[in-house]
């Protein structure tokens, strides 16, 4: 199945509803809401566009006087003859977003709404917003900036840092000089709800913790675990409720899956506790990543979907309320608005936070289409515009004084320096190494058991230099006690049961 990508300007052109502030009115951010939907409110924008965005404010009191005087100045007069509110504040703020059907096909009726700080006036309800401005009543707030959420990940990324991606699950090596074909491990149940290749659930492409030993076939098993655990709570959709059987065995009908509500391959966000920005580096916590693991692959992160609902979900076009289980379609596609309102299909051992981080991330990804985040290099800590501390090769910057020839080409044909006094041994055993150059490589197929030797010259090799020992201290080190190769790893740990042990106690 080819999948369409979704851009941000395609996520734009879905708003139906938008936002403006400043003197010059400036479109910053905008939503899609069902014609007739009372699905979301005033006070629900302001809680998404707190989630999504900053104002530069004087100080933090300036800030959160600033989100509760907040109003909508309607600035568009649309040509339908509906009531509109045209100043949206206070209690108002209860009220559900207007929204418009098309003009015409592809064409919304677009309402706008001017952001504002407004205090309370004697003003008529319905005067314009340049009379609230003179009463100084009103004013106009700073841009907005795209806030930077620690949980927020691109829906189609994975993370790069090896101890969150890492993808440990190889097959396991046969002694040498063993003719038996591997063996499957037998299961104990069968995985009623997987769907051929298309299910989207592959044992090469599961990820894990790096402090986790997860081969082929522990993944194999946890996966079929997490189909089998998603047709025990249901048998149809969550979302259309098709897909239920036609026969006894198996209950589950072709074209539905199981599907991860948090992404796998975003385990490592798995909201383990109410708290995600709580202090403390918690992060890299082996304990904490475990346990997010073993949670992304708990039945309270699945839920059945048909497979064109399945990739709409991950492609955060729909979401599912965690408190009322009511369905939100973020774009005007008809395949979701039809569903756009109604209470899923879903038993309460669904994980609700599960479901708040999906939510939110919709929100993220659909409400901030016109300021997508800038990736930032993660890998080292140079960057494009760092100025470089290198100066360019010159051609006797190589040998002295001397231009080196044949740089490009047989390294046999290089030039060498010749060695000065002393080094005459050096220079032997140098030549020596520059014959041996062989290394061995790893055969890249699963039906190979042995690696395969080549001969391959040392200057093509990628060297991964060493910075630190912490990078080649073994996985299997004692954690019992504090050391300077370990303690990184260890502090995260003791501030994971710190964060959890503060949870527990809030919650009691």
């Amino acid at each position: 199945m080819s999948v369409a990508t979704v851009t941000s300007t395609m996520r734009e052109a879905g708003w139906n509803v938008t936002f403006h502030v400043g003197h010059n009115p400036w479109k910053f951010a905008g939503l899609f809401q069902a014609p007739g939907s009372d699905l979301v409110t005033f006070c629900d924008v302001i809680d998404e566009l707190r989630l999504c965005f900053e104002f530069n404010a004087r100080d933090d009191d300036d800030s959160e006087k600033l989100w509760d005087e907040l109003a909508f100045a309607l600035i568009s007069r649309p040509s339908a003859e509906q009531q509109i509110p045209k100043l949206v504040e206070g209690n108002d703020r209860r009220l559900a977003v207007p929204s418009l059907p098309n003009r015409a096909p592809k064409q919304p009726d677009v309402i706008k709404y001017h952001l504002i700080r407004h205090k309370s006036c004697s003003l008529p309800e319905n005067s314009p917003l340049k009379e609230h401005l003179e009463a100084k009543c009103a004013e106009h707030i700073p841009h907005p900036t795209r806030r930077r959420d620690p949980r927020y990940l691109d829906p189609k990324k994975t993370p790069s840092d090896p101890r969150y991606a890492t993808m440990p699950l190889r097959r396991r090596a046969r002694p040498r000089g063993s003719q038996s074909p591997p063996k499957r491990q037998a299961s104990d149940f069968v995985s009623p709800v997987k769907d051929g290749p298309d299910d989207g659930l592959d044992a090469g492409s599961m990820i894990a913790p790096s402090s986790m030993q997860v081969d082929l076939e522990v993944a194999k098993k946890v996966m079929d675990e997490f189909r089998h655990a998603c047709g025990v709570y249901a048998s149809c959709c969550a979302v259309s409720g098709e897909g239920d059987s036609w026969v006894i065995n198996p209950t589950i009908g072709p074209a539905l899956q199981a599907c991860h509500i948090v992404p796998q391959n975003h385990y490592h966000l798995y909201p383990i506790t109410q708290d995600q920005e709580d202090d403390g580096d918690t992060g890299y916590s082996p304990r904490r990543l475990q346990e997010a693991w073993q949670r992304t692959w708990a039945p309270g992160n699945g839920i059945l979907l048909m497979s064109h609902l399945h990739e709409l979900f991950d492609q955060r076009l729909f979401s599912i309320h965690p408190e009322t289980r009511r369905i939100r379609a973020f774009v005007p596609y008809n395949v979701l608005t039809k569903h756009n309102g109604e209470e899923a299909r879903m038993l309460d051992h669904v994980d609700p936070n599960a479901l708040r981080h999906h939510w939110d991330m919709c929100v993220m990804e659909n409400m901030t289409a016109m300021m997508p985040l800038l990736e930032l290099p993660t890998g080292g800590t140079n960057t494009p515009f760092s100025p470089s501390s290198e100066l360019l090769m010159t051609p006797g910057s190589a040998n002295g004084s001397q231009p080196e020839s044949g740089r490009a080409g047989d390294p046999a044909k290089r030039s060498r320096p010749s060695p000065g006094p002393g080094h005459g041994k050096e220079a032997s055993a140098q030549e020596t190494l520059d014959a041996q150059e062989v290394v061995t490589l790893q055969h890249g197929s699963d039906e190979t058991d042995a690696p395969i030797p080549k001969r391959r010259r040392l200057h093509d090799c990628e060297v991964r230099e060493i910075h630190s020992p912490e990078e080649w201290i073994q996985d299997d080190m004692l954690d019992s006690y504090i050391t300077p190769f370990n303690r990184k790893v260890f502090l995260a740990d003791v501030n994971w049961e710190l964060q959890r042990f503060k949870s527990r106690s809030s919650c009691s």
